[in-house]
């Protein structure tokens, strides 16, 4: 069951002192329910999914959910903004650059550190 959300109320309240935390702001959502709708500051709505369980249906459900959440026409944010069959190009272009090998190796796009570049 889906719930209306008003994420700055909630989070005036942590601002305000009222509530310790973000962790409680959460948690009083999701004592209400795992997903909500709210409304963007231009007046447009979106949905929020906010417990692991349902993050994992929505991201499996891709017949039902999108990635893309810009109006058609509008630049996306590529491959996050991309569903399937679409995405699968994507991800075999860039999957090689974020597996185990490149994550552990010394990559020549780090950046040096203070010691390093003092160095040179």
């Amino acid at each position: 069951m889906a719930v209306s959300w008003n994420p700055k109320e909630a989070f005036a309240e942590l601002a305000d002192g009222r509530v310790p935390d973000g962790c409680q702001v959460y948690a009083s959502l999701l004592e209400k329910g795992p997903v909500a709708r709210f409304e963007n500051d231009d007046g447009s709505r979106m949905w929020g999914i906010f417990s692991h369980a349902e993050i994992d249906k929505a991201a499996l459900d891709t017949a039902t959910f999108s990635n893309v959440t810009v109006p058609e026409g509008s630049q996306r944010i590529v491959p996050l903004q991309v569903d399937p069959p679409e995405h699968a190009g994507y991800r075999r272009l860039i999957n090689k650059y974020f597996g185990p090998a490149p994550i552990r190796g010394p990559s020549r796009w780090s950046v040096p550190s203070r010691a390093e570049f003092s160095r040179r």
